[in-house]
């Protein structure tokens, strides 16, 4: 009784495998575009599209073509097969031979030469079935050898399986060449041994199913471990990594921070993870929380810089880099955060010694013409009177000269520590160098007249102030100044002009010994 299998003519066969054969062909190339860093795919598509070729030939072959069509066709699926070992060896890791590209050609010649030769030269279905019967037996032992040579845990049950169906193979090919003398030109498949001799033939596109099956389990198996040692690695680069990093959920929660995070922001890791920045108060208020919304609606990366306080009280600047990601097919933000506090500190410093005097920290003349401008355009705005006091020491070379520049500097940071007391917050005092102080006034007044009071008095004060002795390092000395005022309303002048008028009558006052002298 015949196989139900055997019904099919081959033909139909030959366009299932057709079919088949192009549909795995063109998922093995999509699948390569996807994941160039496994090349089994490609070959493995290669060698489907030789079996497809080779299908295509047997589908439409005649009698009349048959003669050429034989050879050519079992060299196709000679190619196939030899491009698909060679898939599995690169699914299986194994070290490639210099030699395996003349592997499709000599496979070629291996098998389309003896059967042009026995179909026609000297035909003899005998001989050919029994050539091709033990090189495909061939190829089912080096498909066998090659899966026996993987160590996969997860997937030992299916290889053995895989490598049995291979042994089976082997063993119908070995079972054809054995009663391919009793075939006939016309096969009869209702005798047992036409069924041997045709069976490997109708089996051979299930076998390719299995296979494209097997790899497909196979690469699974490989991106999962892939995977798994790519999280875990990741996960050992952050906790070691020097720059604080944290990740966070959408829904705000705290997933993973690192040491460095923990130690920037003087927090137990393990309450950081209990943290959802959604009830950071915070967070909200320096405006990170704003930051890390946006990067999550945007899928964009983000930067934010703000500054906050540690529990023990320290104030600590940071830049936070957020970028958005997805983790496990869950959307999370990777917080990476760079300490600006030492940064903000040397900008500060530096701005600090860009404006201001080093000797007495007041306000040096860059910054006082800088404020001057501002008192003038305010002054404006208002209908307001500000002014302008240039004061200048008497005699302080004599001091130096005398008892060294060291105690000449301990007179210029007292005396600026009497300006400041003297005058009022909203007023400046400043070191234009030497021995010269200018103090600017502002909201003296709308009429001149008040103006000139208010800056009388103002000036009556802090010569007051400087007049008077000083106790330094076991030096007394009794200090003296000469003041110029300048009192101006607009922008009509420079600044640099109203500071040349209140020096001006500064040196008048200083030639006349007498009292602050108005320009």
């Amino acid at each position: 009784m015949s196989s139900p299998l055997l019904v099919f003519d081959i033909p139909t066969i030959a366009s299932l495998a057709v079919v088949g054969s192009l549909v795995f062909s063109a998922c093995s190339f999509g699948a390569w575009r996807h994941m160039p860093e496994e090349p089994c795919l490609r070959d493995w598509g290669i060698g489907l599209a030789f079996l497809f070729l080779g299908a295509l030939e047997l589908f439409l072959r005649t009698p009349a073509s048959a003669a050429w069509t034989i050879p050519l066709g079992n060299g196709l699926f000679a190619i196939g097969d030899s491009w698909k070992l060679m898939a599995l060896r690169r699914l299986m890791r194994l070290p490639r031979r210099h030699d395996e590209r003349w592997l499709p050609l000599a496979a070629f010649a291996l098998v389309a030469v003896p059967c042009w030769w026995y179909t026609d030269i000297q035909p003899s279905l005998n001989a050919r079935l029994i050539w091709v019967s033990l090189v495909m037996g061939i190829w089912y032992v080096a498909y066998a050898w090659t899966l026996a040579q993987h160590h996969d845990r997860q997937l030992a049950g299916w290889l053995r399986l895989t490598i049995a169906i291979q042994l089976g193979g082997l063993a119908l090919f070995l079972a054809r060449a054995w009663v391919a003398p009793t075939a006939l030109v016309s096969p009869d498949y209702s005798k047992t041994s036409s069924l041997l001799i045709a069976a490997p033939g109708y089996y051979g596109l299930l076998f390719n199913i299995w296979m494209s099956l097997t790899m497909i389990l196979v690469i699974t198996s490989r991106m999962h471990d892939r995977v798994v040692e790519t999280l875990g690695f990741n996960r050992e680069i952050l906790a070691n990594s020097p720059l604080a990093t944290a990740v966070y959920r959408a829904d705000g929660q705290c997933a993973l921070v690192n040491d460095a995070y923990a130690q920037l922001v003087e927090t137990p890791r393990a309450e950081l993870l209990q943290q959802n920045f959604h009830h950071l108060a915070h967070w909200r208020d320096a405006g990170l929380f704003a930051a890390c919304t946006q990067a999550l609606n945007s899928r964009q990366s983000g930067r934010c810089e703000f500054h906050t306080t540690t529990p023990s009280g320290h104030q600590i600047w940071l830049d936070c880099r957020i970028h958005p990601s997805s983790i496990l097919g869950t959307t999370h933000l990777l917080l990476q955060f760079n300490d600006l506090t030492e940064r903000k500190r040397l900008e500060d410093q530096l701005r600090q010694m860009a404006f201001h005097d080093p000797l007495t920290m007041l306000p040096n003349r860059r910054l006082l013409m800088d404020r001057i401008l501002q008192a003038q355009h305010g002054s404006e705005r208002q209908s307001n009177h500000a002014a302008l006091l240039f004061i200048d020491l008497d005699k302080f070379k004599q001091l130096n000269d005398c008892h060294g520049h060291g105690i000449g500097d301990k007179l210029l940071v007292a005396l600026a520590q009497s300006l400041s007391q003297a005058v009022r917050k909203s007023d400046t005092v400043a070191r234009l160098g030497g021995d010269e102080f200018v103090v600017m006034l502002e909201n003296l007044g709308a009429s001149v007249e008040q103006a000139l009071s208010h800056a009388q008095d103002m000036a009556t004060v802090i010569h007051q102030a400087i007049n008077r002795d000083y106790r330094l390092d076991g030096v007394d000395y009794r200090a003296s100044a000469s003041i110029g005022i300048r009192v101006f309303n607009g922008t009509r002048e420079t600044p640099e002009a109203l500071l040349q008028d209140a020096d001006s009558a500064m040196y008048q006052s200083k030639l006349n010994m007498s009292m602050p002298r108005f320009f």
